[in-house]
């Protein structure tokens, strides 16, 4: 199974463990999160840290993205087909660009609300 999961960890949502472990226990064990994963990692700044992670302990693949644009940019444009499970934060304004144009038929749509809701323009 191919994972895209978009999220901004907005929201007081802890980039660690506990949160890796309540998404994903049923592709990774939960004890493998316990014993393997590195609290210290930074998955805000290093997003692939997690598909390696996935890569080295699980049959499965998972791409994190952070929000519109990096999907956008990562996902949209490849071959979506591949990946069989979506899971998307709807509030994705944590770490915006403000001042990118919008995406093609978002137009009248104020860039804030665009962002605060940018997981159902997914």
């Amino acid at each position: 199974m191919n994972i895209v999961w978009v999220e901004d960890f907005g929201g007081g949502l802890p980039a660690n463990s506990t949160t890796l472990i309540s998404l994903f226990q049923g592709v990774v064990k939960p004890e493998t999160f316990i014993r393997l994963w590195d609290d210290e990692d930074d998955l805000l700044a290093d997003p692939s840290i997690l598909s390696r992670f996935f890569q080295e302990h699980s049959h499965d693949g998972i791409v994190l993205v952070k929000g519109v644009f990096d999907y956008l940019g990562q996902i949209a444009n490849g071959n979506v087909k591949r990946h069989d499970v979506f899971v998307i934060d709807i509030n994705l304004d944590k770490f915006v660009s403000w001042g990118r144009d919008l995406p093609a038929g978002m137009d009248g749509i104020d860039e804030a609300t665009f962002h605060r809701k940018g997981g159902f323009y997914i």
